[in-house]
C-alpha cells in the first residue's frame, strides 16, 4: 500500500464475487463513498484487500484505489489466509482500522477491527444455506461477537436478532445501506406496463420463488397477459426454484433473466407495473428500495426488515403465504390508480437512503474506534 498514514483505513472486498450484487455492491459503493470523504477531509488514507478471483471487477469499479493485501482465490484458502497472513500485512501497512464486510475479520489484527453481519439467516434457518457456510460463519459470528470492536448491521431487524443470538460484548452499530440515483426522473405517473411483474434477487432458497411462481400461476390463468419476470443471477440450493419456474403451466410467460447490468435493471424497474419481492429473510432488502426509487409499487413481506426500510409504503404480505400474496398482487393490479400516492412516498423514502450518508456514518465509526 502505498503513501500508509498512522490512521489508514482497509476494507476487506475479497468476498466480493466476480458479478457483485448485493453483499457485493455494499461492498463497493462504500468504498466508491468512502475514498471521496477520505480525500475531501484528509482524514486517512484508504486501501483494500482484494482476491485473486475479484481484482479484476474491483479494478474496474473502483479504478486504482490502493490494495493492501490480495487474498488467495479459493474460498478456504482465502478464510485461512485472513486469520494467519492478513494482521501481519497490516501491521507493516500501519493500518489502524480494518473492516470486514463480510462477517470475518483478522483476529490477531492489534488495530481497531470492525465486522459487517448482512443477516443472521445461517443461524436461525442453516437449511438455506451450504452446510460448510453454516459451520464456518456461525463461528464467525461468535468470534466478531466476542473480539469485534464494532460490528456494523444494515437493519434494526438484524441489530435485534443478533442481539438475541449472540449477546456482543462490542457497539452494534445500525447502518443502512444506499441506493445508486435513477439516471432519469421518476414521477408517480410515470408509465408503465400493467401486465408486468418483476422480481430481482439471486436465487436461492430464501427468496420465495416458489410462492411467487404459485401466486403468478393463479393470476395467469385468468389474465392471459400477465407476464412475469425474475431477474437475478443462480446462487445455491435453487433446484426446488428452478422446478417451480419449469412445471408452471405458464411457462411461456416466466423469463428467467439472470444477471442483467444496471441499464437494463434500471428498465425494469422503470416499466414494471409492480415489484414483487417475497423474500422469507433479509438483513436490509436492497431492491425494495431501488425499486421504490423508480417509482415501482412494491409488495414484499411482512415482519421483516423489508417492511422497515419501505417505511409503510410497500404493500405486506406474511411468508409462506401464496393465496395471501396471489390477492395483494391482483388488488394493485386492479387499481393501479389506488397506488399514486404511495409510489410518491416511495420516492421520498427511497431519496433518504444514499452511500454518501452510508459512507458518513460508517466514516464516522472508524473515528471513534483510532
Amino acid at each position: 500500500m502505498t503513501g500508509a498514514s498512522r490512521h489508514s483505513i482497509v476494507l476487506d472486498l475479497s468476498a466480493v464475487p466476480g458479478r457483485p450484487a448485493g453483499v457485493g455492491r455494499y461492498g463497493i459503493e462504500l468504498v466508491r463513498a468512502l475514498r471521496g470523504l477520505v480525500e475531501d477531509e484528509r482524514y486517512s488514507s484508504l486501501a483494500l484487500v482484494n482476491s485473486g478471483a475479484n481484482w479484476m471487477v474491483l479494478r474496474r469499479e473502483l479504478g486504482g484505489i490502493d490494495v493492501a493485501a490480495q487474498a488467495p482465490r479459493n474460498v478456504a484458502l482465502r478464510l485461512l489466509w485472513e486469520q494467519a497472513v492478513l494482521a501481519s500485512r497490516l501491521r507493516r501497512a500501519d493500518v489502524s482500522v480494518v473492516h470486514g464486510l463480510h462477517y470475518t475479520m483478522p483476529s490477531r489484527f492489534g488495530g481497531a477491527r470492525i465486522v459487517t453481519v448482512h443477516d443472521l439467516t445461517m443461524v436461525d434457518n442453516p437449511q438455506w444455506h451450504e452446510s460448510t457456510k453454516v459451520i464456518y460463519f456461525t463461528h464467525a459470528l461468535r468470534r466478531a461477537s466476542r473480539g469485534a470492536d464494532a460490528i456494523v448491521v444494515p437493519s434494526m431487524a438484524t441489530a435485534d436478532r443478533l442481539e438475541a443470538l449472540f449477546s456482543p460484548r462490542c457497539r452494534v452499530v445500525v447502518i443502512p445501506h444506499g441506493i445508486s440515483r435513477p439516471s432519469v426522473e421518476v414521477t408517480a405517473s410515470s408509465e408503465r406496463d400493467d401486465n408486468h411483474l418483476l422480481f430481482v434477487g439471486t436465487i436461492e432458497p430464501r427468496k420465495g420463488i416458489e410462492d411467487l411462481v404459485a401466486a403468478f400461476n393463479r393470476l395467469a390463468s385468468v389474465r392471459p397477459e400477465l407476464h412475469l419476470t425474475l431477474v437475478g443471477q443462480l446462487g445455491w440450493k435453487y433446484a426446488s426454484a428452478l422446478e417451480a419456474i419449469e412445471c408452471s403451466p405458464f411457462r411461456s410467460r416466466i423469463d428467467l433473466r439472470g444477471y442483467v447490468d444496471d441499464r437494463e435493471l434500471a428498465q425494469l424497474f422503470s416499466t414494471c407495473s409492480i415489484f414483487v419481492y417475497p423474500s422469507l429473510a433479509e438483513g436490509f432488502g436492497l431492491p425494495v428500495l431501488e425499486a421504490m426509487a423508480y417509482g415501482a409499487p412494491v409488495i414484499t413481506t411482512r415482519d421483516s426488515a423489508m417492511a422497515e426500510v419501505s417505511e409503510g409504503v410497500a404493500t405486506l404480505v406474511p411468508p409462506h403465504a401464496g393465496s395471501e400474496l396471489a390477492d395483494a398482487l391482483a388488488c394493485e393490479l386492479d387499481h393501479p390508480h389506488d397506488q399514486t400516492d404511495r409510489v410518491r412516498r416511495g420516492i421520498e423514502v427511497a431519496r433518504c437512503y444514499s452511500w454518501d450518508r452510508s459512507a458518513r456514518s460508517h466514516l464516522e465509526l472508524y473515528r471513534s474506534l483510532t
